[in-house]
């Protein structure tokens, strides 16, 4: 498992900086996040890929499930312990993830709001971090 004890961590999400990234205006994200419609609350996260069948993103989401799916299965046939999702966003996948296979799962992302968020809805997961 990786060790976090050496990094700060404010609302359940590790820094590995205390610098915001460079190049990315993260108020500009959420802004575009939010007009799409890819801004969701915390409810929605959490039952996610699953999502109501009258959202707009319904069949986008209908392939995320699919794929999702797909990917645990080939996990689930592998010895893996540790698993880094690049990108996680708001950590539905990190969270499926660490459930099916039992193992450990680092979901790293530049979106502070969306780490917050993964850190609320999922943080009862001790094999799932969030930086």
């Amino acid at each position: 498992m990786l060790n976090l004890d050496s990094l700060k961590r404010i609302d359940g999400v590790f820094y590995l900086s205390s610098k915001p990234s460079a190049g990315l205006d993260e108020n500009v994200y959420l802004q575009v996040r939010k007009k799409e419609g890819r801004f969701y609350p915390d409810s929605i996260v959490r039952s996610l890929p699953v999502i109501d069948k009258n959202h707009p993103l319904k069949k986008e989401w209908k392939l995320r499930e699919i794929s999702c799916n797909k990917l645990l299965k080939y996990i689930s046939t592998k010895a893996v312990e540790n698993i880094l999702e690049v990108g996680c966003g708001n950590g539905w996948l990190s969270s499926k993830i660490s459930k099916k296979c039992g193992c450990f799962v680092a979901g790293v992302d530049v979106n502070r709001e969306e780490l917050k968020q993964a850190a609320r809805v999922f943080g009862g997961n001790d094999k799932v971090k969030f930086i």
